[in-house]
C-alpha cells in the first residue's frame, strides 16, 4: 500500500510541469451519503465503477489522436472521468458504514481492508486528476491508461475479496 501511496503522490507532483494548460474539469470532490441499505450502496458502486470502466475504454479510443490534432474527445472523455473517480472513496466508505452494525466486531477488519481499497481508488484519483492536465498529450495518456487499467481491476478484486473475506456473502452480482 506505501508503493501506492507513492505512486499517487508521483503523478499529483507531475502535474505540476504542465500548469499552463487548462484542466479538463477543476471539479470537487463529490460526497455520496451512505443509504443505510448495503446492497443498494455496493449496486451503486458498481454502476459508478461501471461507467468508469467504460469511460477508460473510451479514452483508450479517443487517444488515437496524436500530440497537436484535434484531440476534444479525450478532454470530454477525462473531464467526465473527473466527476466520477472521486465519488468512488465516497462509495466504498458507505458499503463499510453501512455494514458495520450488521458485523459488529469483524467491522473493524472490513473497513481496514476497504481502506486498502481506497488507497487505490486514490490513486484512480490521482492519475484521472494527472490526465486532466495533460490530455493534449498522447503519450502522458498512454501512461494514464495503462495505470487506471491496472488499479481499477486490482481495486474492484480487492473491494469483493474484503467483503468476502468478512463474511459479506449477500451483495448484488458483480454485473
Amino acid at each position: 500500500m506505501l508503493l501506492y501511496w507513492f505512486l499517487a503522490v508521483f503523478l499529483v507532483s507531475n502535474i505540476g510541469y504542465s500548469v499552463a494548460q487548462d484542466p479538463a474539469v477543476p471539479a470537487p470532490a463529490p460526497v455520496i451519503p451512505a443509504s443505510g441499505n448495503a446492497a443498494l450502496d455496493v449496486k451503486t458502486l458498481q454502476d459508478f465503477a461501471g461507467q468508469l470502466g467504460s469511460l477508460i475504454d473510451q479514452l483508450e479510443k479517443a487517444n488515437v489522436a496524436p500530440t497537436g490534432e484535434d484531440r476534444s474527445a479525450v478532454f470530454t472523455t477525462v473531464a467526465q472521468m473527473s466527476t466520477i473517480a472521486p465519488a468512488l472513496a465516497s462509495l466504498v466508505t458507505n458499503v463499510a458504514t453501512d455494514l458495520t452494525p450488521v458485523l459488529g466486531t469483524a467491522a473493524g477488519s472490513l473497513a481496514t481492508a476497504l481502506q486498502g481499497v481506497n488507497t487505490q481508488n486514490d490513486v484512480i484519483t490521482a492519475t484521472v486528476a494527472f490526465a486532466t492536465y495533460h490530455w493534449p498529450i498522447q503519450a502522458d495518456i498512454a501512461v494514464a491508461i495503462g495505470t487506471l487499467k491496472s488499479f481499477f481491476g486490482s481495486a474492484a478484486g480487492s473491494f469483493f475479496d474484503a467483503l468476502k473475506t468478512n463474511g459479506v456473502t449477500q451483495t448484488p452480482d458483480r454485473g
